[in-house]
């Protein structure tokens, strides 16, 4: 299985090119999962923008991930209620969002985990 995983992609002109580069970049390596830390995808490169975060799914993103920016804006926590879309899973429980996905990738069940350093995470509260 290939795995491809871009991060950490900041701002709107970085994920405006990345999914412009990944139809392409998904062919020429055979990828049969690709993963994009986009926590820092919004305009003002702090929190995941929904507009970026679509954008990078409509290219071909199978799962977005996210760490301890995830949390900068409501539109950020917005995005977190998306099934592709992936805070740290080792925080305390009440959490908005989820850290584990299971997605079928080439007629097998794969399992996607984020998860983050503790001294990263301290700021996050549930």
């Amino acid at each position: 299985m290939i795995v491809l995983f871009f991060g950490d992609v900041v701002g709107e002109r970085a994920t405006a090119f990345l999914a412009e580069q990944l139809p392409g970049l998904r062919r020429a390596h055979g990828a049969d999962l690709v993963i994009v830390n986009a926590e820092n995808s919004a305009p003002n490169g702090l929190g995941m923008g929904g507009k970026q975060v679509h954008e990078l799914l409509e290219a071909g993103a199978d799962v977005i991930t996210g760490g301890n920016h995830s949390w900068d804006s409501s539109d950020s926590v917005a995005q977190l209620a998306l099934p592709r879309v992936l805070r740290p899973a080792n925080l305390a429980p009440g959490v908005p969002g989820r850290g584990i996905a299971h997605l079928a990738v080439g007629g097998v069940t794969v399992t996607v985990i984020n998860l983050a350093d503790q001294c990263a995470m301290r700021s996050v509260k549930a």
